[in-house]
C-alpha cells in the first residue's frame, strides 16, 4: 500500500533469513534500511553445552511406587520446524545484559557442578548447562523467578527443615506440607530434597562463601532452583501417619495441592522398578488390557495394578480438578528400552480428559558443545503412545540438595541423573511461564510449552494443532522436542491486537470474551500523524502499557505510544534548498480558440495540468488531473508564460486541497461585475499516506485598489484518516473524517516598492468511527494556519522578501482511545479508557529571509536564510534553520 508497509515488510523478511542464519541484524528505522549485519558471537548462538551420573530408584506401593531418576536444564534453541516466530517484544523486557549476568554467577552454574561422571546411555563430554540449554537464563533475564507462585511436589525422602538451600522461604513460611515428611533411612537416597532444591532452592545472592568454605572450591556458593522465589507444597507418598494405603495417600496429595493453588504437580515416580534394563510398567500395558477387555479406565488400572477401582476412578476425577488451576508434571521413566513412557506419566493416552494441562518429561544428554553440532541423546524411555503432551529437558548429572542421617546436617549436596531431575526443571519452568502469562490457563501453558519446543533434531512423525492454526511437529521418541522457553516467552507467529467481534459503541472496562474476538495485526495498527497534530496525541499514549497478543493468545507488554507514528521528515518547505530556488514554477498558455493549459514545468509528460475551457464571455469550466485545484482559484501570480503556482510544499497552499495534487478536479469560474466566483471539486489521495479524499470549495474574490482580495469556504470528507493522519488496523476499522472550513487570501503591492501575499484559514473537524476499532472519539477539532510575505523592490534589478508562517496546527479537540489490557482467567477482554485533550505542545513558527540581484540578462544570484521554531508544533529550544546561495542561468 505504501513505503511504510513495504518497508516492514522487507525488514520481516530480512529479520527472518538474518535468525535462521544465526546472524545479528541492526536495523536502522529512520533510513528504511539494515546497516549491520555480523555474525553472533560464540555465547549468542543458540548452542548448548551439558553433563551425566547415576541416581538409584525407590521401590514401594502397589506393584512397587517407584522414584524415578530425572533430569533437565537448559537455554533457548532454535525455532521449530513446524512453527514460525515473530517480533522480539514480550511480556517482560529482555536485557541481554543480565543475562550475561545470570549465566556467569557461580550460584546458576552449579546446577551442573560434577558433570561428567555419569556412564550411561549417550556418555559424553559436554558443557551446556542444563538450564541455560531450555532458556532460564532468559527468563530471568526478564525478571521472572516464579514470584507468587506455589509448586507442589509428591515425592519422599526430604529433610528440608534445616537445609541452607530453603532457609529463606522456612523463615518467609513458603514451605508447606501436608501429612508427615520422611527423611531418607539409610542416608544415601535423598529424592525428595534433590527434586525441592532443583525447583525452588533459595537464590542465595551469589555468595561465595554461603557455605561457610565446606567444600572449599565453587561449591561454597551453593545452588537455586528454577523457580527460586516460588513456595513449595510438599506430600510424601512415603507417609503413613494418615493414609496407610497408596492410592488414598496419592488421592489426597493432589486434592491438597489444588487446595493450595499450585501451579504444578511435579511427579518424579511412578509404578514398579522402572530402571533401566528391567520391567517398567509402560502406557502401552494399560491400553492393551483397555482394548483386549473393554474396561473403564479405572477398571483398567484396577487389571494392571491392582488396588481399588473406585480410588482409580477418585484419582482421574482429582487430576481432572487439579488442571482447572495448574499443570501435571510427570518424570518419564529411566527404561532406555522401553518403547513408551511410564504408566502413570502416560496416563492421559487413556484418559483422554487428562491431556489438556499434563506434561510427561524425558531426560535426554547432549553429546558435544552444541545442539547444532552434536547429538541428542535420550537417556530414558521414549514418548511413545504419549508424544502429544511429551517433552524433554536435560536431567543428567543435576547438583542439588540432599541430606544425610544426621538431622543437624544442613548442607549436603549430591549429583543425581534420570527423569526425576528433568520434570523439576519443567516444573520451575511452568511457574516462570505463569509469572510472564498470569492469565494463562494451565492447558494455555502447557500449549505454549509444546508449541514452541525445539524439535530441529528429529524428524517429525506427527503434527499436533494448537488454536489459530498454529501447529507443531512430534515423534514417538522424543515428543515435541526439547523445552525452550525464550521461544515460549516470546510472540508465537502472529502479534495482534484483540477486540470484541462486535462494534465498540458501548465498549467498557469489559467487553466480549477471548474465544470470539477479532484480531488485528499489530504491525498494522497504527495512528501515523500529519505534522498538525504535534505531539499531542504520542504525549498522550506514551507510557500506557497495553498488550498486544500473538497466535496462542499470549499477552505481551507494550508502550501503546509505540503505535502513534509522528511525521519524521526533518526539513520544512522554508528549509527545502530546491523550493527556495526554484517556487512552484508552472508554465501557462492561452490558445488561438481561448483554451488555457496550465502545466506543471517538470511533468508535462505526466499530463499534470488544469485545462480552461471557456463556456462564455463570462463562465469558464477548468478541468485538472494530478495538479493542485488551488491553482484554478485567484491565487496564483502569474506572468505571460511563467507561473509561480501552488503545490502542497509551498507556505500558501490551502492544505484540505492538497490531495487534489493526486487526483482529478473539476468547477467554474464565473467572472461577475465586481469580482469572480470560483467553485470546483477534486477526489484524490493525500501525500503521505495516500487516504481517498473528495472536496469542494466555493471562493469569491475582488480587485481592490492594487491587491486582490479573496474569501473561501470548503469541505472535505477524508476515508480512514483524518487531516492527513493515517488510522489503520485495531484503532479504526473504517474511518470518515468531515473537515469544514474557512479562509481569506490576499496579495498585491502596498505601495509602488513593497508587495506582499497573505492566507489564513480555520477549520473543524470530526471524525466517525465505523465498525470496530480502539478510538471511540475525536471530535471538536480546531485547527489553524497562516501565511505572510512582504518583498521589497530595492532597483530594477534588486529586491528581498520577509516570510512569517504557521502551517497548520490542531488548536483544540478531544479524543478518547481504548487502552487493551490483559483478558482475564475466564477470557473476558478488558480495557482502559484513556481520554485526552488534543494540544500540542508547541506552534511552529518559520521564518524566511531573501534577496534576488539580476547581475545581467543571464544569471542571477540569490540568497536565502531560512529558520523554524517549534519545528511540527512540538516545544524544542532547538531552531531548526537553513542557508543558501546559487546563480540561475536563464537559456
Amino acid at each position: 500500500k505504501n513505503k511504510e508497509s513495504a518497508f516492514e515488510i522487507r525488514k520481516t523478511i530480512i529479520f527472518q533469513i538474518v535468525k535462521s542464519q544465526g546472524l545479528v541484524l541492526t536495523f536502522n528505522d529512520k533510513a528504511k534500511k539494515p546497516i549491520k549485519i555480523e555474525a553472533k558471537k560464540e555465547e549468542e548462538l543458540d548452542t548448548k553445552e551439558a553433563s551425566s551420573s547415576n541416581m538409584p530408584t525407590i521401590i514401594g506401593g502397589i506393584a512397587g511406587l517407584g522414584a524415578l531418576g530425572g533430569g533437565g536444564g537448559g537455554s533457548s534453541s532454535g525455532t521449530s520446524s513446524s512453527t514460525t516466530f515473530l517480533d522480539e517484544t514480550t511480556s517482560f523486557s529482555y536485557d541481554a545484559n543480565l543475562d550475561n549476568t545470570w549465566t556467569a554467577r557461580k550460584e546458576y552454574n552449579n546446577s551442573i557442578y560434577g558433570a561428567g561422571t555419569w556412564s550411561g546411555q549417550g556418555t559424553g563430554t559436554s558443557t551446556i548447562n542444563p538450564y541455560t540449554l531450555v532458556g532460564i537464563n532468559n527468563a530471568y533475564a526478564r525478571g521472572l523467578s516464579g514470584s507468587g507462585k506455589v509448586i507442589a511436589v509428591y515425592d519422599t525422602d526430604y529433610h528440608l527443615g534445616t537445609h541452607k538451600e530453603f532457609t529463606d522461604k522456612n523463615n518467609a513460611s513458603k514451605i508447606t506440607n501436608d501429612g508427615t515428611l520422611t527423611a531418607g533411612s539409610d542416608g544415601t537416597s535423598w529424592h525428595g530434597i534433590h527434586v525441592s532444591g532443583t525447583i525452588a532452592g533459595d537464590y542465595n545472592s551469589n555468595n561465595s562463601n554461603f557455605l561457610s568454605g565446606a567444600f572449599g572450591d565453587d561449591r561454597d556458593y551453593g545452588m537455586m532452583g528454577v523457580a527460586y522465589n516460588a513456595s513449595l507444597h510438599l506430600s510424601d507418598f512415603a507417609d503413613t501417619s494418615v493414609y496407610t494405603n497408596s492410592q488414598d495417600r496419592l488421592n489426597a496429595a493432589i486434592t491438597a495441592a489444588k487446595n493450595k493453588n499450585s501451579i504444578a504437580q511435579n511427579n518424579s515416580w511412578g509404578w514398579g522398578t522402572c530402571k533401566t534394563g528391567s520391567g517398567c510398567t509402560t502406557i502401552d500395558e494399560l491400553v492393551t488390557y483397555q482394548n483386549n477387555n473393554s474396561t473403564s479406565d479405572s477398571a483398567s488400572m484396577t487389571g494392571i495394578l491392582g488396588g481399588n477401582t473406585s480410588k482409580w476412578a477418585d484419582m482421574i476425577t482429582a487430576y481432572q480438578n487439579f488442571q482447572n488451576t495448574g499443570v501435571i508434571v510427570f518424570a518419564n521413566g529411566n527404561d532406555y528400552n522401553s518403547a513408551n513412557a511410564s504408566l502413570q506419566p502416560g496416563l492421559p493416552v487413556v484418559a483422554t480428559e487428562l491431556a489438556d494441562a499434563w506434561l510427561t518429561v524425558g531426560n535426554l544428554n547432549i553429546v558435544g558443545g552444541t545442539i547444532s553440532s552434536g547429538s541428542m541423546k535420550r537417556v530414558g524411555n521414549q514418548c511413545g503412545v504419549a508424544a502429544e503432551f511429551c517433552i524433554f529437558a536435560d536431567g543428567t548429572d543435576i547438583w542439588s540438595s540432599t541430606g544425610d542421617t544426621n538431622t543437624s546436617t544442613n548442607n549436603e549436596y549430591s549429583t543425581y541423573t534420570g527423569s526425576s531431575m528433568a520434570a523439576p526443571i519443567v516444573s520451575g519452568a511452568v511457574a516462570l511461564l505463569s509469572e510472564a502469562f498470569p492469565n494463562h490457563t494451565p492447558e494455555q501453558l502447557v500449549d505454549r510449552i509444546l508449541a514452541s519446543a525445539n524439535n530441529d533434531f528429529y524428524s517429525a512423525t506427527g503434527t499436533t494443532t494448537f488454536i489459530n492454526g498454529i501447529t507443531h511437529g512430534y515423534n514417538s521418541e522424543f515428543g515435541h522436542g526439547l523445552l525452550d522457553l525464550a521461544t515460549a516467552l516470546g510472540p508465537i507467529q502472529t502479534s495482534s491486537i484483540i477486540l470484541s467481534a462486535s462494534g465498540t459503541s458501548n465498549l467498557n472496562t469489559r467487553y466480549g470474551n477471548i474465544n470470539t474476538a477479532r484480531r488485528f495485526n499489530l504491525s498494522e495498527s497504527n495512528i501515523r500523524l500529519g505534522s498538525a497534530f504535534g505531539d499531542s496525541i504520542s504525549n498522550a499514549l506514551n507510557g500506557k502499557k497495553a498488550y498486544f497478543y500473538d497466535s496462542l493468545n499470549g499477552g505481551f507488554a507494550f508502550n501503546m505510544g509505540t503505535l502513534v507514528k509522528n511525521d519524521d521528515s526533518k526539513n520544512s518547505s522554508m528549509n527545502n534548498f530546491t523550493q527556495n530556488i526554484y517556487k512552484s514554477q508552472f508554465h501557462n498558455k492561452i490558445t488561438k480558440d481561448g483554451l488555457g493549459f496550465l502545466t506543471e514545468t517538470k511533468s508535462i509528460e505526466n499530463n499534470n495540468l488544469i485545462t480552461f475551457i471557456p463556456v462564455s464571455k463570462r463562465n469558464t469550466s477548468f478541468f485538472g488531473n494530478n495538479i493542485n485545484i488551488q491553482n484554478s482559484m485567484s491565487f496564483a501570480q502569474r506572468g505571460d508564460n511563467e507561473v509561480y503556482g501552488i503545490k502542497s510544499d509551498n507556505p500558501f497552499s490551502i492544505p484540505f486541497m492538497n490531495a487534489s495534487e493526486k487526483g482529478t478536479s473539476f468547477g467554474n469560474t464565473i467572472n461577475l461585475d465586481e469580482g469572480k466566483l470560483t467553485f470546483g471539486l477534486f477526489d484524490g489521495e493525500t501525500k503521505d499516506y495516500g487516504l481517498k479524499t473528495d472536496g469542494l470549495f466555493l471562493s469569491y474574490s475582488k480587485n481592490i485598489k492594487n491587491s486582490n482580495a479573496s474569501v473561501f469556504i470548503g469541505s472535505t470528507k477524508e476515508d480512514d484518516g483524518f487531516l492527513e493522519t493515517s488510522i489503520s488496523g485495531a484503532f479504526a476499522e473504517q474511518s470518515f473524517a468531515n473537515t469544514n472550513y474557512i479562509g481569506s487570501r490576499s496579495y498585491g503591492w502596498l505601495n509602488n516598492n513593497w508587495s506582499y501575499n497573505s492566507l489564513i484559514t480555520l477549520a473543524s473537524t470530526n471524525l466517525d468511527i465505523d465498525r470496530l476499532g480502539l478510538l471511540k472519539d475525536i471530535d471538536n477539532i480546531k485547527s489553524s494556519m497562516f501565511a505572510l510575505e512582504v518583498a521589497k523592490t530595492i532597483t530594477a534589478d534588486d529586491s528581498f522578501h520577509i516570510g512569517l508562517y504557521q502551517p497548520l496546527r490542531i488548536e483544540k479537540g478531544n479524543a478518547s482511545i481504548m487502552i487493551p489490557k490483559l483478558y482475564d482467567i475466564e477470557g473476558n477482554l478488558n480495557f482502559e479508557t484513556s481520554s485526552f485533550e488534543l494540544n500540542p505542545s508547541g506552534r511552529q513558527i518559520d521564518l524566511s529571509f531573501g534577496y534576488r540581484t539580476k547581475v545581467s540578462k543571464i544569471y542571477n544570484i540569490g540568497i536565502t536564510m531560512s529558520a523554524s521554531k517549534d519545528y511540527q508544533h512540538v516545544k524544542s529550544e532547538e531552531i531548526i534553520n537553513s542557508a543558501s546561495a546559487y546563480i540561475k542561468f536563464d537559456f
